[in-house]
């Protein structure tokens, strides 16, 4: 699969479980907690439910096959959002990750936003770079992540203005 068209949708009990699979590859940074089979199906959506104020999770296409998703939290006070994404891996290396990117802004455009940050692994070059093609400029620094009692890591944080 090259990149072809991208779509967005909201994500629902049906994209859910495409999230929960994604998630459950080890390469891949559980910023989301779909994958964790200790946490029902139930207790997710309910979740879900509660921070779907609009829809700040999409779930990615590419020619109608879910190959990732996307989050955008709005700051409406500050026209500023969060965002992340994330390409399941079988689906890395086609381009898919600079077009979700893309579009999200675009998207956030079209709601008013100027401007986004967002948070990557230090280590994580690709993923750097990627951002830094659309635009994002790292922030000095890196800012330590805990995860459990995993202290080893550290991520960028970066910051696109228009």
């Amino acid at each position: 699969m090259t990149a072809g068209e991208i779509t967005l949708e909201p994500l629902t009990d049906d994209t859910l479980e495409f999230i929960r699979q994604v998630r459950s590859d080890p390469r891949v940074y559980n910023w989301l907690f779909a994958h964790r089979a200790e946490i029902s199906r139930e207790a997710q959506q309910a979740w879900w439910n509660e921070h779907d104020k609009p829809p700040p999770y999409y779930v990615a296409r590419c020619d109608g096959v879910p190959f990732g998703y996307a989050k955008m939290c709005r700051y409406e006070t500050l026209s500023g959002a969060c965002l992340g994404i994330c390409v399941s891996p079988s689906f890395q290396g086609r381009g898919l990750g600079e077009k979700l990117l893309r579009q999200m802004i675009e998207l956030g455009h079209n709601l008013g936003i100027t401007w986004f940050w967002l948070s990557v692994f230090a280590r994580n070059e690709r993923a750097i770079g990627l951002y830094r093609k659309c635009g994002f400029e790292e922030l000095s620094g890196t800012v330590p992540m805990y995860i459990g009692s995993d202290t080893s890591r550290s991520v960028q944080v970066m910051v696109k203005v228009r």
